[in-house]
């Protein structure tokens, strides 16, 4: 049965892709909209495409993605899964087949089981070999968004076919979203951990852009940021269906208090402990005149405890970086902190720039690289004078 989507909607999305709707108008409206039962996410992003030096032209290709996260209201039609990647007779699965996958995504999946997988997770070999594979072939979703991200890593590598690559990476992303909003009317939940791993792929997919002019992970110069709109996606599909999500893909955010090869977070980043005691004796003194500054206080023990987290004693390779414990942060901080972050207020960019320390360990990855002195500069351009001197211990780590 096909589902056609009511005016008022479609409308709304000629809106965005014009650009005359912003994020918060976006959220407004699909909010009145007449739709069975309520919209938990909605998250936009743009993709922006430049050709080589000297040419003026820019592509511009935007998505709306609206996705329910309680699997309740019926969005359109399901795309049936199959069991296996192959049939009796050898033949591709119908959803993929279907897919015109052509020679130059056959490359792009060899980059991916052969270079990429391995910079995505400290586990790679066990988490994207086995398990991400085994979806993918079940799902051709997530087998588009992992041919978008190793696009995106290819076209890093070869200049020379940056754009054919940014390209393909685009139509897989907005192919994997249809794809995705459609397995969503399925009220069974089988499919959230399918609908998990594509959701941390989309958030690969936006950091391995790069940089975009006005956004800045948490915030943005104009609307939701993209990148935390994805992330909050991430969290909702996690912490809503966590037992239904297999246990080898679902990660933790959460400090192990077993875990005894810790390294000394001032071993690695000297000024630390003096640091974040300033810090907090500074917010301890402001919540005093505005109770309103407990927000900060917390964030900046979340932020702590991943600091503390973040580094592990690796025998004779030196110390490892918890990845996970880096991304933590941001995952655990409440809405309260986010939403002050977004209306760029002082102390909100301050404990965000002592983040990006922790965000800096992992600047030799490649989809962060370029990312973290794009936002200290924001922070920089966008922070009172007044509070501009708690970026110089940041500014010595990153």
């Amino acid at each position: 049965m096909s589902h056609t989507p009511p005016a008022s909607r479609v409308a709304l999305s000629r809106q965005m892709r014009r650009g005359k709707a912003s994020m918060p108008e976006l959220l407004e409206k699909v909010n009145t909209l007449p739709l069975q039962q309520s919209w938990r996410y909605l998250a936009s992003y743009t993709t922006a495409v430049d050709k080589p030096t000297g040419s003026a032209y820019t592509e511009h290709y935007q998505v709306a993605f609206v996705a329910r996260l309680d699997f309740s209201a019926t969005i359109g039609q399901r795309v049936e899964r199959c069991a296996s990647p192959y049939t009796a007779s050898h033949s591709l699965c119908p959803q993929l087949a279907s897919l015109g996958f052509d020679l130059f995504d056959l490359e792009i999946w060899h980059h991916w089981s052969t270079v990429v997988c391995y910079t995505l997770s400290e586990d790679g070999e066990n988490l994207f070999l086995q398990n991400v594979h085994k979806i993918a072939f079940g799902n051709a979703y997530v087998a588009q968004l992992i041919l978008a991200v190793s696009a995106l890593h290819l076209a890093r590598k070869d200049a020379t076919r940056r754009l054919a690559c940014i390209t393909r990476s685009n139509a897989h992303q907005s192919s994997a979203i249809n794809g995705m909003m459609a397995v969503m009317s399925d009220d069974t939940n089988k499919n959230c951990t399918e609908l998990y791993m594509a959701a941390c792929m989309l958030v690969f997919c936006s950091f391995g852009k790069g940089p975009q002019p006005g956004q800045y992970l948490a915030y943005s110069d104009y609307g939701e940021p993209q990148w935390l709109g994805l992330l909050n996606g991430v969290k909702s599909i996690l912490e809503q269906n966590r037992s239904k999500i297999y246990p080898e893909v679902r990660p933790t955010f959460e400090p192990d208090p077993n875990i005894s090869n810790r390294a000394p977070t001032e071993e690695v980043l000297p000024g630390f402990s003096k640091q974040f005691d300033r810090l907090r004796q500074s917010i301890e003194l402001l919540q005093a005149e505005d109770p309103s500054f407990k927000k900060y206080l917390e964030a900046l023990e979340r932020l702590h405890e991943c600091y503390v987290a973040t580094f592990e004693y690796n025998g004779q390779k030196g110390i490892k970086i918890s990845s996970h414990m880096v991304f933590a942060f941001l995952y655990r901080c409440k809405e309260e902190y986010t939403s002050s972050i977004q209306s760029k207020r002082p102390m909100a960019l301050v404990i965000l720039a002592h983040y990006l320390v922790l965000l800096a360990q992992l600047k030799k990855e490649w989809y962060l690289e370029g990312w973290v002195p794009h936002i200290m500069a924001a922070i920089r351009s966008h922070l009172h004078p007044t509070y501009k001197h708690w970026l110089a211990w940041p500014s010595q780590h990153v």
